[in-house]
This record gives structure tokens, C-alpha cells and sequence, in this order.
């Protein structure tokens, strides 16, 4: 007589585990990563993830790679692609018409200030968008046709070269170069995390000069691209580099990450009234991964796992209804 009492208690069980899950992201993992690497310049180009470059350990070595490889989410499957004309590993990165676009960037403590696009299946040097000076671990953003380049440092090996520099270049009018726009307000920032909303950009943590090597930082700034100014903005309740921020129309997607270990969570930022709230959690702990939006999905790959180890993991997850309604 007590069966129909314990059926609903499993009932209510389930329906309490599915209201918690409506608002969390849930990800698979679909085919591995070819060659398992962080560092790596990353896009959408047809609709599929672009890994270019990057670098990983073999025998105790590090090794930088010249190697391009594409992730067809509706395959579920990779395919190698036209490899960069040299190694080169974290470079700034963006894809904007339907090309990847990569500045600077080095390998074996060398720091460029070239910049290449990948177009059509090929790379092609873009001299025009040669930076004002070496960088690497800088971070790009897009917005309506301009491409604004955010830190970074100049040496590889040496932290006290961290920049806050923000440029801009505009790919529709190359000749005129890159333009120096107001300074962060606030320490050079390297493996920060960046995204564009409503032509503000927000610049979310990373790390800057401090201990033995670098800190991490919990700051949030804000850029107006229409008036250049800069707003410092509450911080966020945990310090956090080497993360990736996904923007969506109303919300802003900020993924793995190191602070004292590869973290795994998936957190939700809300520009309009500064909420900071924990929306799911990846497969497994990683930083330096990359991810993007492919139409309902959001998508990353690869990164660090652990000290010289890299991450051969695809996670895949389908975005929530909310945060695909654009704003009224």
C-alpha cells in the first residue's frame, strides 16, 4: 500500500533533477582532437571549427606545429587542412567573413608581428595588418567590421613585458593599418578572456606580473567603441585565466580556465546587471581551450589538461533557448 506514495516521491525526484538541468548546459563529447594541443589559433569557417598552429610536449619537449586541422559537428568528424606556412602558437585570433584571421603570435621564444588569414582553404600574409610591435597571448575581438586586439606581451619568457594596449584595424580599409586606442586602465594583461556585446567590450581576468611568474585577476573592464572609454566594473567572485568567453545576444559564456587547477566549470556573465552564476560544467578540467558558437551549439577542443599535458577532447553542447532569443 505504500508503492503508489514511493512512485510519486521518484516522480517528483526526477521532474525536481530535469527543472535543475533546464538551466544548466550538458555536453557530450564527440570525435578527439587528431593531435592534442594548446596555444592554437582558432574559428568558424564554413561552419566548422578551424585548429591552426599550436604546440604540445612529446619525450619531455615542447614542440610547436604548423598543423590545421576541421571539425565538421554535423560529421562529427576531423579533416587536416592546408598547414601554416611555419609553426606558431598563441597568436591573436578572429573570424570575421567567413575567414580566420591570426596576429603575431611565435614559437621557440620568438615573438611576430605578422598577421595571416585563412581563406578558401588557403593562407595568405596580410602586411597591411602587420602589428605596431611583437605580441603574444593577446586576445581578439570583432564588432561591425573593425578587429581590436586587447594585451598581450612582447617576450615570450618574460612577464614584465605584459601590455594593456588596445588597437583596431578595419580589414575593409587595410592601408590605413592599426590605430592605438586608450589604454585598459589597469595592469598589462595576458590569457584574458574577451567578448563583444552591443559594441562594448568586456575584458574578464586573466593574469599580469606578480610572484614568481604572474597572478591571476578577478577584474572586469568595459570599452566603449563609440565613445573609446574604459569603465572599471565590479569584480568577478573568483580570479581566473587562460578562459574563453563566448558572446550570445543577451548573456556572455565564460568557459574552463586555470586558477589554482584546470578548472571545469561554465559560467554565465550578465552585462546588463553584473550577475555572475555557474550554468554547467564541462567533461573534464581544461584551460587555453578555445570555444565557438556553430549554429544551436556551443564547441570547443583541446588545451591543457594538467603540466605538459594537452587535451584531445571535442565538448559539444547545445545552447539554451534563452540565450538564443535576440533582445526586443
Amino acid at each position: 500500500m505504500f508503492r503508489k506514495p514511493l512512485i510519486l516521491c521518484r516522480n517528483a525526484s526526477v521532474l525536481i533533477v530535469t527543472m535543475l538541468l533546464a538551466d544548466q548546459l550538458v555536453w557530450r563529447e564527440r570525435a578527439p582532437l587528431p593531435q592534442p594541443r594548446a596555444g592554437y589559433m582558432a574559428g568558424v569557417v564554413d561552419r566548422q571549427l578551424v585548429i591552426a598552429g599550436g604546440s604540445y610536449w612529446e619525450n619531455d619537449k615542447k614542440i610547436w606545429t604548423s598543423r590545421v586541422d576541421l571539425f565538421d559537428p554535423a560529421a562529427d568528424s576531423w579533416r587536416s587542412g592546408t598547414p601554416l606556412p611555419e609553426p606558431r602558437s598563441d597568436s591573436a585570433c578572429i573570424s570575421y567573413k567567413n575567414a580566420l584571421y591570426v596576429f603575431g603570435g611565435g614559437a621557440g621564444g620568438e615573438v611576430r608581428r605578422d598577421a595571416m588569414v585563412f581563406r578558401g582553404g588557403k593562407w595568405s600574409t596580410l602586411a597591411t595588418a602587420t602589428l605596431p610591435e611583437p605580441r603574444i597571448y593577446s586576445v581578439a575581438v570583432e564588432w561591425r567590421g573593425s578587429i581590436f586586439l586587447v594585451g598581450g606581451m612582447t617576450k615570450a619568457t618574460d612577464y614584465t613585458t605584459v601590455k594593456n594596449s588596445l588597437w583596431v584595424w578595419n580589414p575593409e580599409s587595410p592601408r590605413a593599418g592599426w590605430d592605438t586606442l586608450p589604454s585598459l586602465p589597469g595592469p598589462g594583461l595576458i590569457s584574458h578572456s574577451v567578448a563583444v556585446m552591443g559594441g562594448r567590450i568586456y575584458v574578464f581576468g586573466g593574469a599580469t606580473t606578480g610572484g614568481t611568474d604572474v597572478i591571476n585577476l578577478a577584474s572586469v573592464y568595459r570599452f566603449n567603441s563609440q565613445t573609446r572609454e574604459w569603465a572599471r566594473l565590479p569584480d568577478l567572485p573568483i580570479a581566473r585565466r587562460a578562459w574563453w568567453a563566448v558572446s550570445l545576444p543577451e548573456r556572455i559564456l565564460l568557459l574552463g580556465g586555470y586558477s589554482d587547477a584546470f578548472d571545469d566549470e561554465v559560467f554565465e556573465y550578465d552585462p546588463a546587471s553584473g550577475a555572475f552564476q555557474r550554468v554547467g560544467r564541462l567533461p573534464h578540467g581544461i584551460c587555453d581551450s578555445k570555444f565557438f558558437r556553430i549554429g544551436p551549439w556551443v564547441i570547443g577542443t583541446g588545451g591543457e589538461a594538467g603540466n605538459k599535458i594537452r587535451g584531445q577532447w571535442t565538448f559539444q553542447a547545445e545552447l539554451l533557448p534563452k540565450w538564443l532569443r535576440r533582445p526586443r
